[in-house]
């Protein structure tokens, strides 16, 4: 049996993983001289294709793995801001955000799969990733819009001197919780500092800064979402804003702060638990999320408000039972006996 063979040979499906580490060390020097670096890659050969087929036609992202020990150790924030500032530094903005994305999932996904990196430890780090990516598309979002449109003045509606608005994303369900799965979209509300104001001195003009942060929103959803040649780097679901899918893409911290203070039910309630900041400015994020606070953890909860999350839990197990496939359906990760739901 040949060495590529016994290492093959402990993964889940040795025969599809064989071939494809045979041609990854053919692809990569490095990789073939690094024993360690193979016994985990060969698991990720085992149980994806399609980063299989990624690590295939880019034998320089071969290379990145194995070089400094990365599959061998977890990385911090700090490290992966660093991994694509210097893929930014040689791709346009898109390129660097999918290339960065499915470098670390190769990482990430060969790690756990290989039994190097227990399963919280994977979902932590790829919850890092995406706010490494959010923020990014966030800073060249709002460098352009700067460029284009000038800088987003505002006067404070208490008075006093002129601020400069920004824009900020924030994080919520298993992306706020830092238990991000690698099939998962992220939720996100995007957020900016007023509606108050305008921009100046941009090259085409000013805006409004309500349609200012607007533009910013959907440069950072297009970075983001869009599905080009090198694939996606996250789908973005931003259906938990006010008003869901019709509302405004992006509101200032006081629309934000009215909007839940008068209309804001139980259910959005109960998804801010878990909201933190992800991307953008931290000022903008962190000040909607401490006026929110009394929202969302309430100092008493009422009959009528434990009643109200009752109902909730009855209609999920009403859904269950009235599909065909309920049998099925009990065993839902969201949904069953269990579910995070």
């Amino acid at each position: 049996m040949t060495p590529g063979a016994r290492i093959a040979a402990l993964t889940a499906d040795p025969q599809t993983a064989l071939p494809r580490l045979e041609e990854a060390t053919a692809l990569s020097a490095r990789l073939a001289a690094d024993r360690s670096a193979q016994e985990l890659l060969a698991h990720l050969f085992a149980g994806s294709e399609p980063l299989s087929l990624w690590l295939a036609r880019r034998p320089d992202d071969l290379d990145w793995l194995v070089e400094e020990e990365r599959l061998l150790w977890p990385r911090d924030e700090e490290g992966m801001q660093s991994h694509l500032a210097d893929l930014m530094a040689a791709h346009p903005p898109d390129a660097a955000l999918r290339i960065f994305r499915s470098r670390e999932l190769c990482r990430i996904a060969a790690r756990e799969l290989g039994g190097a990196a227990p399963v919280e430890q994977a979902l932590a780090e790829w919850t890092v990733v995406a706010d490494v990516a959010v923020d990014a598309a966030c800073a060249v979002a709002s460098a352009e819009a700067l460029r284009d449109f000038g800088e987003a003045v505002y006067t404070p509606q208490e008075g006093g001197a002129e601020r400069t608005a920004s824009f900020a994303v924030i994080g919520m369900g298993k992306h706020g919780g830092g238990e991000l799965n690698i099939s998962s979209d992220i939720d996100i509300i995007y957020v900016h500092s007023s509606d108050n104001g305008e921009s100046r001195g941009g090259e085409k003009g000013a805006l409004h800064l309500h349609e200012y942060f607007v533009r910013i929103a959907r440069r950072v959803t297009s970075l983001l979402n869009d599905l080009t040649d090198l694939g996606q780097v996250f789908r973005v679901d931003l259906d938990l804003r006010p008003e869901g899918k019709s509302g405004e893409l992006t509101n200032s911290v006081g629309a934000m702060e009215i909007y839940y203070e008068s209309w804001g039910q139980m259910w959005e309630r109960q998804a801010f638990i878990k909201a933190r900041h992800v991307g953008g400015d931290r000022a903008v994020s962190g000040e909607v999320l401490e006026r929110l606070r009394p929202f969302t953890w309430r100092k008493y909860l009422d009959k009528g408000a434990l009643d109200e999350v009752a109902v909730m839990k009855d209609k999920i197990d009403a859904q269950l039972k009235s599909k065909k496939t309920a049998r099925k359906e009990a065993d839902n990760i969201k949904l069953g006996v269990g579910g995070i739901r």
